[in-house]
């Protein structure tokens, strides 16, 4: 964390230089100069000696050379394609050129090396330039990694023209190195020196001594002068040697004394007779060249065993030569100082022949590591396949934006393919072995590969997820194609749940055999459920989490007294002071004691590892990602209907504000927030995405050898190295939270109420104050709610760098404050314990959570205390430690806040438990292939007609009828088995197969493999299941109510003692501990009572079906009633009461009067027992006649609301009848008309067209002259089927054939239930009422109902449709498009009716269920005859949903027809349509071209942003400018 500021820069730089870096071309480019630069050097080569050939045949060969060096010119295979065409011919024709020119050359050593080294170097050269041409143009770097076999072919290529390369290079500088200072070569440079030592000394000795005195013979008045002539000719003698040695002087090369040259040549000859030598070189070069490839071209056994010697010993020779040849170059610059300009010759040629046999090993197959990876793949895959597929792998992973938006294939395709899981699986194990090697030697990795945990390719799973789901998603409509691709991420995850789960199997059961009295370890979901100390104290870690661990040896003080077991560790061991303990998901156990493992252990460790990977956030991604495929996007079945505002405010929130996605977005993962205010959250989300497969790609990269990780995937990965230097970077520079940074958050659990929040300071207290003040009427807020997630994931698991480093300058203080103070007392142990605490606070990574850095802040300021109680003033840390103290309780404030979600994250947690059941559901819906075959198999034997087994309705064979019903009852006991926590999570999973298998189902059809019989009935029977227990969500939402409830309160009650102040260090890490205790008690109460089941709960819904349940659904007449009888009740219980009262008074005060008179003066004991009876009789006789004169004003009134409301309703329906019909018969007339007029407009055509022209050619096929046809009869048919449809609306006219049960029927049926519900109830309110006239009511009941068309018999429902199960099969009812138009009533009584069927459906089920308990008073036949007309009923009903669901679909037909006419009148008429199938391709191409472009607007959108940030310097950023 104290390397923040650096790291920043470090990013920022980085970003730049990658951003600025100018692009060098393509490899294929560079590849292509590389050769250009090959021919050059050997023209060069071969120039330097035309003065050795005769005068006559110098211009032929530079005519050769010119034409050597223009053929690898790139610019000559762009320009002279014409003359590539014939690239073979031309080629033969240059060698021979060349051949002929090069044998005139009469120079020793060339003349010598002109076979072994030059005829072959000119003919790679030749041949690799043509070959490089073809290499860098014939495909797209993007499509070389399109597939694993793209990849394959092309690292083939890559690895034949790197080999190309070498042998060109490898003989370029052999070449070089031997035609260089040949023996006997004399140094120019001892040359040059003495010309210029000449000169001087003629200079000197001659030639300026002349000059003086011709000088003097000129001034000397007694000499004779010279001529002239003498003098200039001196003169310009002395000038031309004076040039001369400034010429030489300039030229002139410092030389050691003595000189090294001699020295210097026998080296460089004892170089190349001995490790450079032709013969050695050139057998090397032809070894290594020979064996490329040769390992994976197949033969015998004993063929590939002796190639791969051949390559061994080629490759090891090559490699020894390369370590011996190394410093050779450097030893002559410091054997032979002053030799520079001979030396760098020599230097440079050895360097282009270590190049040449560098890249020969490079392409060249490494015998053990492929030997390594054969062991590896068991013969399935070779090892060039692991490598081309590893290739592919970190290409899609590393490239943005991906390959698939830009053509370069599907990165989920390529991932989820079970040869590139393999490939993987390698790679993967081969760098875990050789990894081991490096850390602790070759003999401790005995059987390691086998033991490898799947990381990578469950790594690699994860993000292919992703990119399916991204790919899916660019679009915005689910393909086939992108189904298919997410199907087999499903289906290779799966496969992954499967083999770890069957190993976990296996290893119970042998431990089960072998140690019988062992004890089998809990699982998880028993783990939740314990209740010992060591399950409660693992549940409070797994919610408030353990981030002690580093400090875990500094907690007692160094003075503090030993206790009983301070010196032993776990399980009795000794404890390891001063080193922190490991992570739980440390493998460093693993590899320590991994010999002393069997088999079966490594075998068991191996399934919970990927058992591991396959669960949290990891599982939480599968079921987000499956639901936002099926729910998301355009195509799968819409979304399930949103739960209510009471059942699930959150969801309803969500549904209100986007109808069709909310679904989808319930089960997304929460917005990260560790870039900041960088990203939205939709470009946040893709910016996690994006790191998370660049990281994956990074270890496929490293696994395989960056060595053996072509150039290309560093090419096509640039701006994904941009990227994910610049996400970096916002992550690494993202601000600390504000003040003020989370909203108040005042609720625990939701509500209705929303609180007025006036200004406040952002005070823990005025947080615990809020938080205290909610109820259960406060309002969801979803913006609070994922507030107080995003602190708590910062708090918890880390990503806020601001935040985090603002523990470095207190911390930092205080260190320099203690290095102060060491200084002064050096080696004191409690001020080094101290110091201690400070260098591992300030060495926590950057990310990690806040509350890592808080552990270690209170632990320093608990243990400064100490020093504090008895240091002086001028020893104090009291300024440097109040900074650390209100650090800690910024955060401490900050942690309240996120308590309002601790019961719902609690909640979340047992959602999370139902999704682990999302492995087994796939496995059980979607079988492997394997165990499809396997079943054919066991059948082969049997006989054709057996065999050929026939298909019943619903397109299914006897065997997948039986498998049907077996994953029917499986459903229903997944159900049923489901826990109230988790009953609301497996009713989404049932609706996401419904979806899943609803959307295989045209995907089988598409593809025509198929019927897909099997995928609709599965589909259907998935939506059943979700449908017939969605109607008890409301009663499992109250029972998790009244388990929350409570826990709410005391949560509340606790936020009003809950506040942080500044009343000491101890108290400050004290009460922090004790709060989370109390939450953490009230929320694990809450967490338990989640894990009742919830059968008892269906039970007891389904077990209150009957008569309490029918006030609920009487009609209006009865409603109405009802609610009149309550108000007269309500008001006669008030008169009476009045009245009652008054009486009460008038008899006291007639009471009183006849005491007062003295009628009672006299009465005897007798006499006032007979009045005091009369006047009980009387006051009885009195309170009958007000009972039934309220009784009689009850049913008055209620009687009078009663007609009243039938007389409404039936004016109502009367009003509807009315318009309906009149709807009707406008409709009807419109639509006669417009037959009439599409008749006549055929007549007319008819007419127009005369016998024998073109369009009467084109009209036979229609047949428009056929009066028997219906077309012919149109208008005819319109009206009559108007007339008949008409008579069948409510309203319509009743006909003969009219029976109670006809066309009306519906309307008496409401009736007849009604009036059924009415008397039931009325009595059994009757206490009067003897048992024969229920009996006779009952009877009267039973007879009638054949009249309604209810029979008993069995024989009116099939035995086949008689079972729950089979019920479950039944096709859903599709919502009819048609409800839309019909208005907002047909749409409520839609949803009524489909409700009530699977309420029948449970009350069919209960009644079978009591049947057998059915009161003594019942006969046999009255229970049958009840129980089957009850049947026949639900019978009815499904009939009646099947034939809405036919009417349904024709009318889809019809609407769908007559949108097809509107739409050619829309053309009026003048053209004809265009080709529709061309013209749906056409728009479909126009709309995949919007959508990519899209995609890439998006994605350069992020890196434009992303780089922008991570750029301070304003004239650098993107664009340029501020």
């Amino acid at each position: 964390v104290v390397s923040r500021p650096a790291r920043a820069l470090q990013l920022r730089l980085a970003s730049r230089a990658l951003r600025l870096t100018p692009e060098g071309g393509s490899h294929g480019t560079r590849v292509a100069l590389e050769w250009s630069a090959l021919g050059s050097l050997t023209a060069q080569a071969l120039a330097a000696h035309a003065t050795a050939a005769p005068a006559h045949a110098r211009p032929e060969l530079a005519a050769a050379l010119a034409d050597l060096v223009s053929w690898t010119s790139p610019r000559f295979h762009s320009e002279g394609s014409e003359r590539n065409r014939k690239g073979s011919d031309a080629a033969a024709v240059l060698r021979d050129r060349l051949s002929r020119a090069a044998s005139a050359v009469d120079h020793g050593p060339l003349r010598a090396l002109m076979a072994p080294v030059v005829g072959p170097l000119v003919d790679a050269v030749i041949a690799g330039a043509m070959t490089a041409r073809d290499f860098a143009e014939s495909t797209a770097v993007r499509l070389q990694f399109a597939s694993v076999e793209s990849s394959a072919t092309w690292a083939e290529r890559r690895r034949a023209d790197c080999s190309s390369r070498g042998v060109a290079w490898a003989l370029l500088g052999l070449l070089r190195l031997h035609l260089l200072l040949p023996v006997g070569t004399p140094d120019p440079a001892a040359a040059t020196r003495a010309r210029l030592d000449r000169a001087d000394a003629k200079l000197s000795r001659e030639t300026a001594p002349t000059l003086a005195c011709l000088a003097w013979q000129t001034r000397a008045a007694a000499a004779t002068p010279p001529p002239a002539s003498a003098v200039a000719e001196a003169k310009a003698e002395a000038r031309s040697l004076a040039a001369e040695s400034a010429r030489l002087a300039r030229n002139v090369v410092p030389r050691p004394d003595p000189p090294l040259w001699t020295p210097m040549l026998a080296e460089a000859a004892r170089f190349r007779d001995q490790l450079a030598s032709v013969e050695r070189v050139t057998g090397i070069v032809a070894a290594l060249s020979a064996n490329v490839g040769a390992i994976d071209e197949g033969g015998t056994e004993a063929t590939m065993k002796a190639r791969a010697a051949a390559t061994t010993k080629a490759r090891a020779e090559a490699v020894a030569w390369l370590d011996a040849a190394g410093p050779w170059g450097g030893r002559l610059d410091v054997s032979f100082p002053g030799y520079r300009d001979a030396t760098e010759p020599l230097q440079l040629a050895a360097l282009e022949l270590r190049r040449g046999l560098a890249l020969l090993v490079s392409a060249a197959p490494d015998v053990s590591s492929d030997g390594a990876k054969a062991r590896a793949a068991r013969g399935k895959i070779t090892p060039g396949y692991a490598d081309a597929a590893a290739a592919a792998a970190a290409a899609h992973l590393l490239a943005f934006p991906p390959l698939a938006s830009v053509g370069g294939g599907s990165a989920a395709a390529l991932l989820a393919s079970p040869a590139t899981q393999r490939a993987l699986s390698v790679v993967e194990s081969v760098a875990w072995t050789r990894d081991a090697e490096a850390r602790r030697g070759a003999d401790a990795t005995k059987g390691s590969a086998a033991r490898s945990a799947a990381q990578l390719r469950v790594e690699a799973l994860r993000a292919a997820l992703a990119a399916a789901a991204e790919e899916a998603s660019t679009s915005g409509s689910l393909s086939i194609e992108g189904w298919r691709r997410c199907c087999d991420v499903f289906a290779s995850l799966s496969s992954l749940w499967a083999h770890a789960r069957d190993a976990e199997a296996e290893a119970e059961r042998e431990a089960a055999e072998l140690f019988r009295s062992r004890t089998k370890p809990p699982t998880a979901a028993e783990t939740l459920e314990g209740d010992d100390d060591k399950t409660e104290e693992e549940a409070y870690r797994r919610a408030f989490g353990d981030h002690g661990a580093m400090f875990e040896d500094l907690q007692r003080a160094p003075d503090a007294v030993m206790e009983l077991g301070d010196d032993e560790g776990e399980e009795g061991k000794p404890k390891l002071d001063g080193v922190p303990r490991a992570d739980a998901d440390s493998d460093r156990d693993d590899d320590d004691d991994d010999d002393e493992r069997t088999d079966e252990e490594k075998a068991s460790i191996a399934a919970a590892k990927i058992a591991g990977l396959l669960e949290g956030d990891l599982l939480e991604e599968v079921v987000a990602v499956h639901r936002r495929v099926l729910g998301g996007l355009r195509g799968p079945p819409p979304p399930p209907p949103p739960p209510t505002r009471a059942d699930d405010p959150a969801a309803f929130t969500a549904a209100a504000k986007n109808p069709s996605g909310w679904w989808a977005a319930s089960g997304a993962p929460p917005t990260p927030a560790r870039y900041g205010r960088v990203l939205t959250p939709e470009e946040a989300v893709r910016a996690t995405t994006f790191v998370r497969s660049y990281d994956v790609g990074a270890k496929i990269a490293r696994a395989a050898g960056l060595v053996d990780v072509p150039v290309a995937v560093d090419e096509i990965s640039s701006v994904g190295h941009l990227l994910r230097t610049a996400l970096e970077h916002a992550c690494v520079t993202r601000a600390p939270l504000p003040a003020d940074g989370s909203p108040m958050i005042h609720r625990v659990g939701g509500g209705k109420k929303e609180l007025e929040t006036k200004e406040q300071t952002p005070s823990a207290a005025g947080a615990g104050a809020e938080l205290a003040a909610g109820s259960e009427a406060e309002a969801h807020d979803p913006a609070a709610d994922a507030a107080a997630d995003a602190l708590g994931a910062d708090l918890n698991e880390g990503g806020c760098a601001g935040e985090m480093y603002l523990v470095v300058a207190p911390v930092a203080a205080v260190r320099r404050r203690l290095t102060a103070l060491l200084e002064e007392w050096p080696e004191h142990p409690l001020l080094e314990q101290l110091a201690e605490i400070c260098d591992r606070v300030l060495a926590l990574p950057l990310l990690s959570p806040l509350k890592q850095a808080l552990t270690g802040l209170e632990l320093l300021l608990a243990r400064a205390q100490t020093w504090e109680e008895g240091a002086a003033s001028h020893v104090s840390l009291a300024e440097e430690l109040t900074a650390c103290a209100k650090l800690a309780l910024r955060w401490r404030q900050r942690e309240l806040r996120t308590w309002p979600r601790l019961l719902a994250r609690a909640a979340e947690r047992h959602a999370q438990r139902a999704h682990r059941t999302w492995f087994a559901l796939h496995r059980l819906l979607r079988p492997p292939a394997g165990i499809k075959k396997k079943a054919r198999k066991d059948d082969a034997n049997a006989d054709e007609e057996n065999a050929a087994a026939e298909l019943d309705a619903r397109g299914l064979d006897e065997e997948e009828a039986e498998g049907l019903r077996q994953v029917t009852l499986a459903l229903e006991e997944y159900v049923q088995g489901s826990t109230i926590g988790e009953f609301r999570a497996r009713l989404d999973l049932l609706w996401q197969f419904h979806a899943d298998m609803a959307v295989e189902r045209r995907s089988i059809r598409f593809a025509s493999r198929g019927n897909g019989a099997r995928e609709a009935a599965l589909s259907n029977v998935l939506y059943n299941t979700w449908r017939y227990y969605v109607q008890f969500l409301p009663a499992v939402a109250r029972q998790v109510e009244a388990a929350r409830a409570p826990c709410a309160q005391k949560l509340r009650d606790h936020a009003k003692l809950a506040k942080w102040e500044d009343r000491g260090y101890h108290a400050m890490k004290t009460q922090g501990e004790a709060n989370q205790r109390s939450l953490h008690k009230f929320v694990r109460a809450f967490d338990v009572s989640l894990n009742a089941l919830v059968l008892p709960v269906l039970q007891a819904t389904n077990g209150k079906v009957g008569l309490p349940d029918l006030p609920s659904e009487r009609g209006a007449a009865e409603v109405a009633a009802a609610s009149a009888a309550a108000a007269q009740t309500a008001k006669e219980a008030k008169n009476a009461a009045i009245e009652a009262k008054n009486k009460a008074a008038r008899d006291a005060r007639e009471k009183h009067k006849a005491s007062s008179a003295g009628l009672y003066k006299n009465e005897t004991v007798e006499e006032r027992a007979r009045r005091e009876v009369d006047e009980e009789e009387a006051e009885k006789e009195y309170q009958r006649e007000a009972e039934a004169a309220r009784k009689r004003a009850v049913a008055e009134a209620a009687r009078r609301a009663s007609t009243a409301a039938e007389v409404a309703a039936e004016r109502m329906r009367e009003e509807a009848r009315s318009d309906a019909r009149q709807s009707w018969l406008d409709l009807t007339s419109s639509v006669v008309a417009d037959a009439s007029n599409a008749a006549r407009a055929i007549e007319l055509a008819s007419a127009a067209v005369y016998p024998g022209s073109p369009a009467s050619a084109m009209a036979a096929p229609l047949r428009l002259d056929e009066e028997s046809l219906y077309q012919s009869r149109l208008p005819a048919l319109a009206k009559r089927l108007g007339e008949v449809l008409g008579s069948s609306l409510a309203g319509a006219p009743p006909v003969d054939s009219t029976t109670i049960a006809g066309q009306h029927g519906a309307d008496d049926v409401d009736e007849l239930a009604s009036t059924i519900a009415a008397r039931a109830t009325a009595l059994r309110d009757d206490k009067t009422a003897k048992k024969a006239v229920k009996k006779k009511a009952l009877t009267d009941l039973l007879r009638a109902l054949p009249k309604f068309g209810i029979q008993s018999a069995r024989k009116y429902v099939p035995d086949s449709e008689r079972s729950p199960s089979a019920w479950f099969r039944e096709a859903p009812l599709p919502r009819p498009t048609c409800l839309d138009s019909l208005g907002p009533i047909a749409e409520e009584a839609f949803d009524a009716a489909d409700a009530y069927y699977y309420r029948s459906m449970a009350r069919v089920q209960r009644l079978r269920t009591v049947r057998g308990a059915a009161h003594s008073d019942l006969s046999s036949r009255e229970v049958d005859v009840a129980c089957g007309s009850v049947e026949h009923l639900l019978h009815i009903l499904r009939r009646q949903r099947r034939n809405v669901a036919d009417a349904a679909r024709v009318e889809r037909g019809l609407a769908t027809l007559a949108e097809g006419v509107v739409a050619l009148q829309s053309l009026g008429g003048s053209e004809p349509p265009p080709p529709q199938e061309r013209t749906k391709r056409w728009l479909l191409s126009q709309r995949s071209a919007l959508d990519a472009i899209c995609e890439s607007v998006a994605a350069a959108r992020l890196v434009h942003k992303t780089v922008s940030a991570a750029e301070s310097t304003p004239g650098l950023k993107p664009g340029g400018g501020a």
